[in-house]
């Protein structure tokens, strides 16, 4: 039971950072500094991979202008929403592709 509750507790510290990161690059997104919000949402990555985090890397990445990368992230979104997605929020992602 304590394990349990150990692993818990572990588990919501490390969704709280990553939570923390992935707040601290949309910050510095928004203020333009695209090289400082990449590192903060790899950080969240890694803790915490989610679609979402590939769709702000790949968007970020384009804002930088290194469309290789963002290809390979904004890819990476669609794969993981698959279905989820409409057809018109898929074509937008996708005429963001640029590589």
């Amino acid at each position: 039971k304590e394990k349990a509750a150990a692993d818990k507790a572990s588990k919501e510290a490390k969704s709280a950072k990553a939570k923390e990161f992935e707040k601290q690059g949309d910050e510095a997104k928004g203020q333009g500094s695209y090289a400082k919000a990449i590192a903060y949402y790899k950080q969240s990555s890694k803790l915490r991979s989610s679609a979402g985090l590939h769709k702000k890397l790949g968007k970020t990445y384009n804002s930088k202008g290194d469309y290789t990368n963002g290809a390979k992230h904004l890819r990476k979104y669609l794969s993981i929403m698959g279905s989820k997605l409409s057809p018109s929020a898929r074509k937008l992602i996708e005429s963001q592709i640029r590589d």
